[in-house]
């Protein structure tokens, strides 16, 4: 958890041109999704594979509402996953 405390940090300093200056950003709760207009998240979201077994584990669901929530709520259970093993 550092880590990615430290990244959203060191990206919200500014103090560097990463290129995603106009990036569309989705907040989840335990990190902060930054990507560029031309990303498919559609694609993105059927490439991830978290499983039942994964929900089940976490006790989390995945949120289908809309790309951008089924995208957070994906990387939210393999967070807690990877949190838990």
């Amino acid at each position: 958890m550092f880590y990615i405390e430290f990244f959203v940090l060191l990206r919200s300093s500014g103090r560097a041109d990463d290129g995603f200056g106009s990036a569309n950003r989705i907040e989840g709760e335990h990190f902060t999704i930054e990507y560029k207009n031309n990303v498919d998240l559609n694609s993105l979201v059927e490439s991830l594979k978290v499983s039942a077994v994964d929900q089940q584990l976490t006790n989390l669901k995945i949120d289908n509402s809309s790309p951008e929530k089924k995208l957070a709520s994906m990387i939210e259970v393999l967070f807690n996953r990877a949190a838990t093993c």
